[in-house]
């Protein structure tokens, strides 16, 4: 039905059609006319060259007949049936038969196995198409508000310091932006223009072969495609008188008329859009390297967000990955376009095509190919080239405007919400606000992004049980895109149960996971020492799925095995339990160079990757107080008791006196001590008043002699609890890496 799919493609050029070719058990065997019309196909015969019989006496495959008529119609491409996703060819009696005998994987199955696919595949994408810019907006006006209200280490945010940069940046990305595809869609561009023209009148050229070869119906086939004309096409076109008056060459002429504006319009619509697409993509070329260069000064995740709702780019995820992926973005970020001069091509060829009609030709016999050529060529008479380009620049230009107008209303946003803060005086009300609006504006925000990650990779399946931690349970990633996150191919789901860990620890998690993504972000996508958060999802209500890194054992179980491992010398030993340190030195020094402070370093947040790498781990909630598996937490500062949640400001020395208490855990070696001075404290209460007394780890303790670096190591670990409101990681690492060349001269 050429008449009706075609008005399908021009209601909706940005859709994809799907046909699915039933009873393929049938094959085309016999002729399909009868013996009376024999006199009438000679008569075609004779003005045509060809034979209808020819074709259909030998035996095919009815598949194979359905999709060459669909791809000579212009509504497919490709090379088989079998490997177009947007053509099945199914047998529904073949699928009854091998179920009824219990076949298993027929190809009747199969067949109808990869169209369920296909179609599911299909309705996924316009179902994460329509949704994905509605979840972007909803994430960027979230964040806004978290980036306002939260508090930085510096100062408290109501004073929205960061938002002006926020918009600097991205304007200064956008502006390079549009100005690059503004340069294909300006008016000025007569040269891309006059391409256009000139490959449209090569288009041109080829429909005269078509209209030569084109293949005059039959008179049986005439008499019937006239009855339905007159009660469809026809009934509209003329009156009732003037379908009296027809003739069998009006008929002819009728279906050819339709047959060959239809086989026009599919023909130069997918070939200049693809044109068109190539232009584009000479612009996005250039473009590359600019965006490269600009995402080198990206600093904030909100500037992506923001330039993600209003143009469709991820450009925070382009800047740590290949060349190739940023390509690939950018001609995402054109599809829009892209489908704008479509629909805009569609328009300006079909309208004038519709103007030519029966009534319009006074020689109506098209049975001679000369006739028929003039026909075409009059069809073609009617399509400017000339408008039919400026009506693509016009639309892609539409088109790319209305992004940018996204953009500035952004904009416009943010510079209301930072005046409004600014502009405030009442200090005291703002914070009682962040206080206690910020997890449930954090919350929402991990629900809006959770949506997000649900389009992107979709739902998380839970494999193997891993192991039992303190707020929830550890299973293997068994979800396949899931796992293309991670470069080794594997990921780890943690589940949260909120009727589990309490209201508390539910609405920390969500602070925390905001926290670890914006640091992610900040931190260009991943960092060599911190253990990678791919994204979560909520499968029910009150269940968290996070998914993330897998590591290989706990800090503490790697120590234990390392400490067992006989063939190993002490040396040895040492050494990589220095390397340990340096990675977890290396790792905070990252999060302090952000302006985000852990306040829970202990042997707990530590992981240790199958090359023995380790890791700081971000997906955990805060819990700096709980009991620990060397018992009560020994790392919490006495400035930290004093102030952490409170309503006061964070400070690096908490994570300066953690650190040096990790470091004294690295060293011994053995994973299972704790500092002699605190082996009689089994309570919090007890641990904390001889923290805030001024107690501390000596020297003097026997069970803790490390030959060759003892004097160093004790240096270190003394600077970092005595000096740590002063102290700074670079300071730290150096040292390190002093013992640790100390360690390696003897090896």
């Amino acid at each position: 039905d050429v008449t009706t799919l075609t008005f399908l493609k021009d209601k909706s050029p940005q859709s994809s059609i799907m046909f699915v070719c039933n009873k393929v058990d049938i094959e085309v065997t016999g002729p399909v006319h009868d013996d009376d019309d024999d006199e009438d196909e000679e008569e075609d015969n004779e003005s045509d060259g060809s034979s209808e019989s020819d074709e259909i006496n030998d035996k095919k495959d009815k598949e194979e007949v359905v999709f060459d008529q669909l791809k000579d119609s212009n509504f497919l491409t490709g090379e088989s049936s079998k490997t177009c996703d947007l053509f099945h060819a199914i047998s529904a009696k073949d699928i009854r038969t091998e179920r009824k005998d219990k076949v298993s994987g027929g190809e009747a199955t199969r067949r109808f196995q990869r169209f369920q696919g296909k179609l599911q595949t299909l309705l996924a994408d316009i179902m994460k198409g329509q949704t994905k810019r509605v979840v972007q907006a909803l994430l960027v006006l979230q964040e806004s508000f978290v980036n306002v209200v939260q508090v930085q280490r510096s100062q408290i945010t109501q004073q929205a310091s960061i938002i002006p940069e926020i918009t600097r940046q991205a304007c200064q990305i956008e502006s390079k932006m549009f100005d690059s595809l503004k340069s294909f869609t300006s008016s000025d561009s007569e040269g891309t223009k006059q391409r256009i023209q000139e490959h449209l009148k090569e288009l041109k050229e080829t429909f005269s072969q078509d209209a030569v070869t084109y293949k005059v119906p039959n008179q049986r086939t005439i008499r019937e495609r006239a009855q339905t004309m007159i009660k469809t096409d026809l009934k509209v076109a003329f009156s009732p008188e003037q379908l009296s008056r027809m003739n069998k060459e009006d008929f002819i002429l009728e279906r050819f008329l339709g047959d060959m504006k239809a086989n026009i319009l599919e023909k130069l619509c997918n070939s200049l859009v693809r044109f068109v697409q190539s232009l584009m993509e000479e612009v996005v070329s250039d473009l590359i390297e600019d965006i490269i260069g600009l995402n080198d000064n990206l600093t904030h995740p909100m500037v992506s967000k923001i330039l993600e709702e209003s143009y469709g780019g991820q450009f925070v995820k382009a800047k740590t990955e290949t060349r190739e992926l940023i390509e690939d973005i950018l001609n995402n970020l054109l599809d829009s376009i892209k489908e704008a001069a479509r629909v805009a091509l569609r328009r300006e060829i079909s309208v004038p095509l519709s103007s030519k009609e029966v009534r319009t030709y006074s020689k109506r016999d098209v049975t001679d190919k000369t006739r028929r050529q003039s026909v075409v060529e009059s069809l073609l008479a009617t399509i400017d080239d000339k408008r039919v380009a400026e009506a693509v620049f016009d639309a892609c230009f539409d088109c790319l405007q209305r992004m940018r107008n996204r953009f500035l209303s952004s904009m416009d946003f943010l510079q209301h919400l930072q005046t409004a803060f600014s502009n405030s005086q009442a200090t005291v009300q703002l914070e009682d606000l962040r206080l206690r609006f910020t997890p449930e504006i954090r919350m929402l925000a991990v629900e809006g992004m959770a949506l997000k990650y649900v389009q992107n990779y979709g739902p998380v399946k839970c494999g193997s049980p891993i192991a039992q931690t303190r707020h929830g349970q550890l299973f293997d990633c068994a979800s396949v895109t899931w796992c293309r996150c991670s470069p080794r191919g594997q990921c780890v789901v943690k589940e949260i149960e909120r009727k589990t860990v309490g209201e508390s620890v539910w609405k920390q998690n969500a602070v925390d996971l905001v926290n670890m993504m914006d640091m992610i972000h900040k931190l260009n996508g991943s960092h060599p020492n911190l253990l990678r958060l791919y994204g979560w999802v909520f499968p029910e209500p009150d269940v968290l799925h996070v998914v993330m890194e897998k590591a290989e054992k706990s800090l503490l179980c790697a120590l234990k095995e390392l400490a067992s491992a006989y063939a190993q010398s002490s040396l040895t030993k040492l050494i990589r339990r220095i390397n340990m340190a340096r990675d977890v030195a290396e790792g905070l020094k990252a999060i302090h160079a952000i302006g985000y402070i852990h306040e829970d370093i202990k042997p707990g947040n530590i992981l240790v990757m199958s090359d023995g790498t380790a890791k700081i781990n971000l997906a955990k909630p805060e819990s700096p107080y709980d009991m620990t598996t060397l018992g009560a937490p020994f790392h919490v500062s006495p400035e930290m008791y004093q102030y952490h949640g409170k309503g006061h400001l964070s400070y690096l020395s908490y994570d300066i006196y953690a650190f040096g208490m990790l470091l004294w855990v690295l060293l011994e070696g053995r994973g299972t001590s704790r500092p002699k001075v605190y082996k009689d404290l089994e309570t919090i209460q007890a641990m904390q008043a001889a923290v805030e007394n001024g107690t501390l780890p000596c020297e003097d303790d026997k069970e803790f002699q490390i030959p060759l670096v003892s004097d160093a190591c004790w240096s270190l670990m003394t600077k970092c609890w005595k000096d740590r409101a002063s102290m700074k990681m670079d300071s730290i690492i150096t040292d390190l890496k002093a013992i640790w060349e100390i360690a390696t001269s003897f090896h």
